[in-house]
């Protein structure tokens, strides 16, 4: 009676009771670890050795180590990936071709870097230097040596992160071979991209809960690869300098990417679920390098460092003079354009996009300034060229400003070692007449004119500024 008065009085509470039973057992049966994972994915791209810091500029390693740590410390399930051109951009990385960037890196703890092309600036065997140097795999599906062998240490790698496992497949763009140097990267091909990336992923997904793809292949091959390639759960993509934040979402892939010259550190949340196997949210944002979690140096990185630094600083870390603007992209051609035709007596100067690689700020100017600007060891070149015969990009620059040609004056034009080279030289220029050397680096013929009282901010019209 008394059993059947209570539960006839309180049905509610008997169905309490029973709901916190059900729940216990349920609890006791549950698995000990959620089925819910976070995967924190940091990554910067386009380095290009700016292994030290630079104001709000660039964070450099030292400080990007900080926050790496800091990371690490929070969870077990972090990577720091990058998506490649480590080197080739200061005198630190020039000087030693790269080898000193790798060191940095490693110590760090990246812990997979895509092939870049400017990895390919001191000819491919110098890479087999990079993976001797390098405690992480540098990652490449398409880039081949010679004899048709692999450059990189692999195709892809797959780590586990407790019950997490990734995959992280390297691609590089197939256009290296157009604009990379040609010295000391005879017989160097490059895979197609989509075909490479597929068969990467086909061959890890099986393994694998996360599929992260490096790419070197630039946005628009990027946007190419989410549209066309299944299974990638995130591109952390290079080759273009700027930032994708927060991410950008291509038929489901979200993209990202973190600028250029450590200016940015990039930081993706992925959340994974283990029932239902698959990637469900991610969120992605950038730190720039001017925050105040960017500040604090980590001493050991920054030990290594100063290293390297002490080694070029003698020559390089030398006052040659002064301006009172910051110089945009723009202004940076035209000022080298200006320079090499004065310092060679050439009717016109050229030089291609993508050839200057820094600026010039408001205040004095040093040699490592003009170094970062043309870090790649060009060497001035004079085209010969009849007006008739001008065309490709050069054409296409007299003709935007409205330069009249006479079509039988044999012009003389100065520009870089680079853009002469056989393969790209006709889509410059047109058919030259002869083209020639001299000793003089770019750099060098630069930092001179600079350091002789050449006229800089003169160059510049109110109207230009303006622009």
């Amino acid at each position: 009676m008394k059993r059947t008065s209570i539960a006839s009085s309180h049905p509610q509470t008997w169905q309490l009771s029973l709901h916190i039973v059900l729940v216990l057992l349920c609890l006791r049966a549950a698995p000990a670890f959620s089925t819910i994972d976070t995967l924190v994915v940091l990554h910067t791209n386009d380095f290009h050795g700016y292994i030290s810091s630079d104001g709000d500029r660039a964070a450099g390693l030292a400080r990007i180590a900080t926050y790496f740590n800091r990371e690490r410390a929070r969870s077990s399930k972090v990577l720091a990936l990058d998506a490649g051109d480590c080197v080739s951009g200061t005198p630190v990385s020039i000087l030693f071709q790269g080898r000193p960037i790798f060191e940095a890196m490693t110590a760090v703890g990246y812990d997979a870097v895509a092939l870049g092309n400017h990895e390919f600036d001191y000819g491919w065997r110098e890479i087999l230097a990079y993976r001797d140097i390098a405690d992480f795999p540098l990652l490449s599906a398409n880039a081949r040596g010679p004899e048709g062998e692999l450059i990189a240490d692999a195709p892809f790698a797959t780590l586990s992160l407790d019950d997490l496992r990734v995959g992280i497949v390297g691609v590089t763009t197939e256009k290296t071979r157009d604009i990379t140097t040609t010295r000391g990267n005879e017989g160097v091909t490059f895979d197609e991209e989509i075909a490479s990336v597929r068969a990467a992923i086909d061959s890890i997904k099986s393994h694998v809960d996360i599929v992260i793809l490096l790419s070197h292949a630039g946005h628009v091959a990027d946007s190419t690869l989410a549209e066309s390639v299944d299974n990638i759960d995130l591109i952390v993509s290079g080759h273009n300098h700027t930032v994708i934040s927060p991410p950008q979402i291509v038929r489901g892939t979200p993209i990202v990417r973190a600028g250029a010259y450590t200016s940015h550190v990039g930081h993706v949340q992925l959340l994974y679920d283990h029932d239902a196997e698959q990637v469900t949210k991610v969120e992605g944002f950038v730190v720039p390098a001017a925050d105040d979690r960017l500040q604090q140096p980590n001493p050991k990185i920054a030990a290594i460092v100063a290293k390297w630094e002490d080694r070029v600083s003698q020559l390089v870390d030398i006052t040659i003079g002064h301006t009172e603007q910051d110089w945009s992209e723009e202004e940076m051609y035209m000022l080298v354009e200006h320079i090499l035709a004065t310092r060679s007596g050439s009717d016109i100067g050229f030089y291609n996009k993508g050839g200057v690689r820094n600026r010039l700020y408001q205040g004095n100017i040093t040699a490592r300034h003009i170094w970062n600007i043309h870090p790649f060891g060009n060497q001035l070149a004079i085209v010969q060229i009849r007006g008739k015969d001008i065309g490709g990009k050069l054409l296409e620059r007299l003709t935007a400003t409205g330069t009249a040609l006479d079509p039988d004056h044999l012009y003389t034009v100065a520009t870089n070692s680079f853009v002469v080279e056989p393969p790209r030289r006709e889509s410059f220029f047109g058919t030259a007449k002869s083209v020639w050397l001299e000793d003089d680096l770019i750099r060098d013929v630069v930092i001179n004119y600079i350091k002789e009282g050449g006229p800089i901010d003169a160059l510049l019209s109110p109207t230009t500024i303006e622009e």
